[in-house]
Order: structure tokens, then C-alpha cells, then sequence
């Protein structure tokens, strides 16, 4: 049995039958820091009395959270078939569209739609096609991740939240549309013209076609 300065400080008041001071905390500690055998954290909080178990430690540390995206499509609008062709071609679009392949993106992003070539009349500069397609990207997701870095755009149009993220320069822009349920996704390239403006003359014309429960 190892004999500490409490065990002989105990045996003394024991012999002695009298109240003996207690070794100094001093002494306890020149002896503890000669003990390297165990070293124990406590945390106490507020008063001594007050300890709180398992709150000592770094822990697993604090997590980012992500937006969590839907995991399905909006079904209330098809890009392909709900846009009235008289109305593709008042911004200089053929009215058939072109589908692209439903795909999944990074952090499960998905789109389903189509591309719409411009018409032959229409500006060389304004690019050769807009690309129209229905995500489950809210509009919090969207900001959050293609805000950075971009020359971001938040406003409306005709009662909807729209945004628009333009690369510098002005010849690549991303647009999304809000919905109930993820967003309506509009892109384009133009060789001078300011893509982001081409994307909102389309969605001025494109967004009274949305249900308005959409």
C-alpha cells in the first residue's frame, strides 16, 4: 500500500484523538506532480460543488450543416412542353427544344430538361442556345454555392424570387427560378452580349407559364 500525506496525516489524528490540520495543498502537490502514474481532468462549473461528467475534452467538435436538397423533381412545370413556342420565339429561341439527359450533380443536384437553340435571325452575339431545366436546387442552395465568387443577382419577377450568378465578363450566367419545391434553372454563353440580362429577358417571358402553385 502506498503511503500518502493523507495516510499519514489520518494515522496521526487517529493516535492522537485530537483535529489536526490537513497537509497544505502545497505539500499534496509537490507530491501528486512526483506521481506520474495518472493524470485526471475534472470540469467544474460554477461553484465547487458543481461538476458536470463528460463535459471535459475537446468532444467530436461542431459540424457545418448543409442545406438539404429535395429529392425529387417538381412535376407542375416541364420546360420541354410547358413553354408556348410563340413564346420561345418572342426572345429569339426555336420553339423545339432539345432534352437533355436527366443528371445528378455534385451533393445530389438534379435537372431534367431541355436546350433551346437560338433562332438564325437572332444576334450572333447573343449565343447559341439557352439551356432551361428543372432542379430540386432551392433558392437558399443557390446562393449559398454559386453567390461565391460570381457577380450574384438577387430580385423578382412577376411575383417570383429569381437570381442570376454571372462569371466575370458577362459571357456565362446561371438563373434560377424559385419554386415550391427546388427551382427552375435557366444557363447561357453569349460572345459579347450580357448573358444575364438575355437570361432575364427569357424568364420575363417564361415565368407567366409556371403554375402559380408551382
Amino acid at each position: 500500500m502506498t503511503t500518502t500525506p493523507w495516510t499519514i496525516w489520518r494515522r496521526a489524528a487517529r493516535k492522537r484523538r485530537t483535529i489536526l490540520a490537513p497537509p497544505s495543498r502545497r505539500i499534496v502537490k509537490l507530491y501528486s506532480s512526483r506521481r506520474k502514474a495518472l493524470s485526471i481532468s475534472v470540469c467544474v462549473i460554477g461553484s465547487a460543488a458543481s461538476l458536470m461528467l463528460g463535459g471535459c475534452g475537446t468532444g467530436a467538435g461542431n459540424s457545418q450543416s448543409s442545406t438539404a436538397l429535395p429529392t425529387t423533381l417538381s412535376s407542375a412545370f416541364d420546360p420541354c412542353i410547358s413553354i408556348p413556342g410563340d413564346v420561345l420565339e418572342s426572345v429569339k429561341l426555336q420553339p423545339e427544344g432539345r432534352p437533355i439527359p436527366a443528371r445528378v450533380g455534385g451533393a445530389g443536384e438534379q435537372y431534367k430538361g431541355c436546350e433551346f437553340r437560338t433562332r438564325e435571325d437572332a444576334d450572333p452575339d447573343r449565343g447559341p442556345d439557352v439551356h432551361i431545366q428543372v432542379t430540386n436546387m432551392t433558392m437558399s442552395y443557390y446562393e449559398a454555392n454559386f453567390r461565391p465568387g460570381r457577380q450574384f443577382r438577387a430580385f423578382r419577377i412577376d411575383g417570383r424570387d429569381v437570381a442570376t450568378a454571372g462569371e466575370q465578363g458577362g459571357t456565362y450566367c446561371s438563373m434560377l427560378i424559385g419554386l415550391r419545391s427546388g427551382g427552375v434553372k435557366l444557363s447561357t454563353t453569349t460572345s459579347k452580349n450580357d448573358s444575364c440580362q438575355v437570361l432575364t429577358d427569357v424568364a420575363t417571358a417564361v415565368i407567366p407559364h409556371i403554375p402559380q402553385d408551382a
